[in-house]
């Protein structure tokens, strides 16, 4: 028998025994259901609803560490999330792509996507071209956050060498 978890907005089932996939029905006619997810292009009016998916989501004492829950740190996403969604969108050739997904009738965002394209010879990605030092929240821990993410871009240009294939960069979510 399966255990059912029930949250305020969404069920989940733990099912102890596989069972045959079964055909989802077309839903295309019907009105959504308060526990319907949906996955949408991110907008720049998102941006505050990501932030705080992406600070909840990355909340163990490490990464509280680097980003404690405080206005100037909520702000800092909240900023770098809208610049990043804004740049996609504005661009003819985008190299970043923002998905979110939202759940029940009001569209809670409750998870959301980072995708990094391949760009074209002679272009260079956002994070290959902006050379300049980021500027981190004042309550965060910016030496940590540059160790961190030095380290986050070494291993990327390790692993991905000269290769411009595209790359799933973040899938941020939290349960509601």
């Amino acid at each position: 028998m399966p255990k059912t978890c029930i949250r305020p907005q969404l069920q989940t089932r733990l099912i102890n025994t596989p069972s045959q996939p079964k055909p989802t029905p077309a839903r295309s006619h019907q009105k959504p259901q308060q526990d319907d997810l949906r996955i949408l292009p991110a907008t720049p009016s998102d941006s505050p609803a990501i932030a705080d998916v992406f600070l909840h989501a990355f909340s163990d004492p490490f990464s509280r560490r680097m980003f404690p829950i405080t206005e100037d740190v909520r702000s800092f996403w909240v900023d770098q999330f809208k610049h990043e969604i804004e740049e996609s969108r504005a661009a003819s050739t985008p190299s970043i792509a923002f998905l979110k997904v939202t759940a029940g009738e009001e569209g809670t965002v409750a998870a959301f996507a980072k995708w990094w394209y391949p760009v074209p010879e002679g272009m260079t990605s956002d994070g290959e071209k902006n050379q300049t030092k980021t500027v981190w929240p004042p309550s965060s821990d910016a030496d940590l956050c540059e160790r961190f993410f030095g380290l986050m871009n070494s291993e990327k240009k390790r692993v991905m060498g000269g290769r411009k294939e595209g790359y799933f960069c973040e899938l941020s979510f939290f349960l509601l």
